[in-house]
């Protein structure tokens, strides 16, 4: 089952940065090319809710509140309709694939995984055989330059930085490996890992060796970090030192790749965190996904190493 939701702000519909507190409406636009309007209050709670959110255990009655919230606002639309339909589906063992399609940048900023589903209160993210996507509006992915590579002549790379602190690059590797051997993708634990990360040494390394097969997955892990409301990389220079690579920065970075790139890891706090609401500059994730690449996987909150092996055991 595929169940697309696609929304826009109903006034400035054409300025999807166009965000203001208080009480906001939307237009959800139907399967059959209709239109049904939600309202949603950016009010303190809201607000107050989502900083919270970002705290290491967070109490289950915000978490309970925001998906109930959530789902209060779907549905003053024919979204009940579609939330037994996903019901029905994942108690079939179906799978089921929710994408979120927002003209509002601030939309992407509310946890839709928390979203509550029917009179029992299970949120979306926990159903199993469910996968979530977000999509920015009139985003195509890029066309490869020559025909799409088959799974086995494209290859993992695997680039850590400790430049923000410590990370668990060992194990990630061999969380790697270990997804590359089950997705039968090539992976060499000497030529396919870059250590000490830095955007010099990350684009000689897609820039590849003739006769080396492109790079089809990218794996990064670093700690990420906020500079003047926007969440960035924590990388290495050429000397070694800390630096911050923002989402435009890597976004031109990747931009020559993303023929080959079929799927990038982020394996960093906030790298699908979109900051300030309204922000022009948006996440990591939403950047490259933007720019062409047709699959971005991140965290949208602070990232533990359990879930940052999870996120190796389980990108392909």
């Amino acid at each position: 089952m595929q169940l697309l939701l696609e929304m826009v702000r109903s006034r400035q519909a054409d300025s999807p940065f166009a965000f203001q507190l208080g009480p906001q409406q939307y237009v959800l636009r139907t399967a059959l090319g209709g239109a049904e309007t939600a309202r949603l209050d950016w009010d303190a709670e809201l607000l107050d809710d989502l900083i919270a959110l970002r705290s290491p255990n967070p109490s289950a009655e915000r978490i309970q509140r925001m998906g109930a919230r959530l789902r209060q606002f779907l549905l003053t639309t024919s979204f009940g309709q579609s939330e037994a339909a996903i019901l029905d589906a994942v108690g079939r063992g179906e799978a089921v694939q929710v994408t979120l399609r927002f003209a509002a940048s601030e939309l992407f900023a509310l946890p839709w995984e928390l979203l509550t589903i029917g009179a029992s209160g299970v949120q979306l993210g926990a159903l199993p055989s469910l996968l979530l996507r977000y999509a920015w509006p009139q985003t195509q992915t890029a066309q490869p330059t020559s025909p799409t590579p088959a799974s086995e002549s494209g290859r993992i790379l695997f680039a850590w930085s400790a430049a923000g602190g410590a990370v668990p690059a060992a194990d990630q590797v061999v969380a790697v490996a270990q997804a590359a051997k089950r997705g039968q993708i090539p992976f060499d634990s000497q030529r396919d890992v870059i250590s000490h990360l830095s955007p010099q040494r990350l684009v000689h390394a897609l820039s590849g060796e003739v006769g080396q097969p492109p790079v089809a997955v990218l794996h990064i892990l670093c700690h990420g970090a906020e500079q003047s409301g926007s969440f960035g990389l924590v990388w290495n220079d050429e000397e070694g030192d800390e630096i911050f690579v923002d989402a435009a920065q890597l976004r031109l970075l990747l931009a020559p790749y993303a023929s080959t790139l079929r799927l990038v890891v982020l394996s960093s706090c906030d790298s699908g965190n979109s900051g300030t609401l309204g922000s022009h500059l948006g996440s990591v994730a939403q950047a490259l996904h933007r720019m062409g690449i047709a699959t971005v996987l991140a965290s949208r909150y602070p990232l533990s190493v359990a879930s940052s092996l999870r996120l190796g055991i389980f990108c392909l």
